[in-house]
């Protein structure tokens, strides 16, 4: 059996609400109440939902490549591969972009700014979050999406000064001791306590360079956070204005709705009481030639009165 939300959700905006009720009333006559309250549940789709969701059904393979570029993306960053991850960076603002041109052309009015921004947003979601990728392909979507997305790990690797491999370190760090030691015992041979320090003293630049190592991921891995945290407050932001653009046009498109209706309702009594004063008149006549019929037929029969009397 056919979901009926596939069937409502590839309408147009302005014919869903209708539908959805018929649909309802249809099943719910049929006996499938269950059906009916699930049917009547479903909301209308935004200006965003609506084009992803014409994007899933009229653009499917390119909405697929991206979910499998998606894919990829979370495999590089598992890897920590940069040079791969700068590749789908590209790859992923080209396949975006291509998709947002396409849902223009699908759209049958104008596409404005922030619900253009709200399909990159539900665009970007369906790339980093696999659970986003399977709503935006179920094509039932009511808003756009909004998730943590790749931006904050899809940058140039950090940079920095070269940091000598542990090898190199601790050879140097050992040339250095063997130079105090004999600096400090006057020969050219070190002594069985220069030995020991020696070693000592690999081991603490050892556990220093781990120290350092643990340290710099930790704040890595802070900053990509912190990041992310400031991405995702953003496309909230963003989200939010789409959504009140989307609002405040229902909003105009109901007044003027309104309106348009008190014009008609207007003319509708101006043409009532035309018809009022119309049906005034033609009683007032109708009134009017009864009497003189009434008067004509009275002198008619004065006058045959008069003849039969002669």
């Amino acid at each position: 059996m056919t979901d009926p939300a596939d069937d409502l959700y590839g309408l147009p905006q302005a014919e869903f609400t209708a539908a959805r009720d018929a649909a309802a009333r249809e099943a719910k006559a049929a006996g499938d109440k269950l059906l009916a309250a699930r049917i009547a549940k479903l909301r209308k789709p935004n200006a965003v939902a609506w084009l992803a969701n014409q994007l899933v059904r009229q653009r499917r393979e390119a909405v697929e490549q991206l979910v499998d570029l998606g894919d990829e993306l979370r495999a590089a960053t598992a890897q920590l591969d940069g040079e791969r991850l700068r590749r789908l960076s590209t790859r992923q603002h080209e396949v975006v972009a291509a998709l947002v041109r396409q849902a223009r052309e699908l759209s049958d009015r104008p596409v404005t700014d922030a619900t253009e921004r709200g399909l990159e947003q539900t665009l970007r979601s369906a790339l980093a979050d696999p659970a986003a990728a399977e709503e935006l392909l179920a094509g039932h979507l009511a808003e756009g999406l909004s998730r943590i997305g790749f931006t904050s790990l899809l940058g140039a690797a950090p940079t920095g000064e070269r940091t000598a491999p542990v090898g190199e370190r601790t050879a140097a760090t050992g040339e250095r001791a063997t130079s105090t030691g004999e600096r400090g015992s006057g020969k050219g041979e070190p002594a069985d306590g220069t030995s020991r320090s020696r070693r000592g003293s690999a081991a603490s630049e050892a556990q220093r360079e781990a120290a350092d190592r643990e340290a710099a991921a930790a704040e890595r891995k802070a900053s990509k956070a912190e990041q992310r945290l400031r991405e995702a407050a953003e496309a909230a932001r963003k989200q939010a204005e789409a959504d009140l653009a989307d609002a405040e046009s229902a909003l105009r498109s109901a007044r003027d709705t309104v309106d348009d209706l008190k014009q008609r309702l207007d003319a509708a009594y101006e043409e009532r009481a035309d018809a009022d004063r119309a049906v005034q008149a033609a009683r007032k006549r109708l009134q009017q030639a009864d009497r003189d019929a009434r008067l004509a037929a009275r002198g008619l029969t004065d006058v045959s009165v008069r003849a039969s009397g002669r």
